[in-house]
């Protein structure tokens, strides 16, 4: 079951007067619940995927950075409350991301972007010196503070492209699936951001969905490889899109795994430090028109998976 209706307060997009707003919504919503049900969805997951399509098209419509930031906040509570109801809060982090980020947190002090309920966190906090979770979501934060009560774990309900002052330095800026939620000018905030919370030497770690092989968001269950995410990926990026995005922040040492992420972290740690690439050169491989085809699997190519850092080590 969800929660109430009259908790679902979405914010009305499309422009005009009475009739204009009530037919805009009604032909969108018509057109989204039939694409939907063509594919079988759920009730449950018709309402989940409306509900972020409206978002979308508010965050992506909306030119004050300071209302996006209240969009975020309300979005991500809202579904919070959501997937706590349908006890989806927790998919975990993936074994392999923990074993590629474990070398580079241990005894590191870390900030996790968009830290959700804690997920990363119950790892990172055995590992850190010092973990700090940052998330836009109240909902998702009190959560967080119930399930992960280490020392040296603190949560702040806090945006990245308006965060308060007093935030870093770290060692270890961590961001997996993270980056996609934003409107692009958010996105170019927060990496302008965390290359200022950074140590010198400090390492950012982004875990992005790769575009050109989305969407990776909820309408991938209902929208064909190759065409552009539907929900709240906002910002879905390509290795060359990241490279750009990432440099023009201050992020001149830009790397990324030549292998896919399992065959990775099951290579010892000089080996993995030889195949850590330059980032040009995954996104020189997904110019070519082999990308789909010989160089997606060797390569790794379906996410960004990328180490950045302002200066040397």
């Amino acid at each position: 079951m969800l929660p109430p209706s009259d908790t679902l307060s979405v914010t009305a997009v499309p422009q005009g007067d009475g009739w204009t707003v009530v037919n805009g919504h009604y032909r969108v919503e018509t057109q989204a619940v039939s694409r939907m049900r063509d594919h079988h969805l759920d009730d449950d997951l018709i309402l989940i995927s409306c509900l972020e399509e409206h978002y979308r098209r508010a965050i992506l419509a909306e030119s004050d950075p300071s209302r996006r930031t209240d969009l975020y906040r309300q979005a991500y509570s809202e579904l919070s409350a959501i997937h706590e109801v349908r006890n989806q809060m927790d998919h975990g982090v993936s074994p392999h991301v923990l074993r590629l980020v474990a070398p580079y947190i241990t005894n590191k002090t870390v900030l996790e972007l968009g830290c959700g309920t804690g997920t990363f966190a119950r790892t990172a906090c055995g590992l850190a010196a010092s973990y700090t979770g940052m998330d836009a979501s109240t909902v998702a934060i009190k959560l967080a503070r119930k399930q992960v009560t280490a020392p040296n774990a603190q949560f702040l309900v806090a945006s990245t492209t308006d965060p308060p002052d007093g935030i870093g330095p770290f060692d270890v800026i961590y961001s997996n699936d993270f980056l996609e939620h934003l409107h692009p000018a958010d996105c170019a905030r927060t990496l302008s951001h965390c290359a200022k919370w950074l140590r010198p030497g400090g390492l950012l770690f982004s875990l992005i969905p790769n575009r050109l092989f989305g969407p990776f968001d909820i309408s991938r269950r209902y929208l064909p490889e190759g065409t552009a995410a539907r929900c709240l990926h906002l910002n879905e990026l390509s290795h060359t899109d990241a490279a750009a995005l990432f440099s023009a922040a201050g992020f001149t040492d830009l790397r990324s795994p030549l292998s896919p992420l399992r065959s990775y972290v099951s290579l010892p740690q000089p080996i993995r430090r030889l195949l850590l690439a330059p980032l040009s050169i995954k996104a020189a491989a997904e110019r070519t028109p082999l990308r789909r085809g010989l160089l997606v699997r060797p390569f790794g190519l379906r996410s960004v998976i990328l180490f950045a850092r302002t200066g040397p080590q």
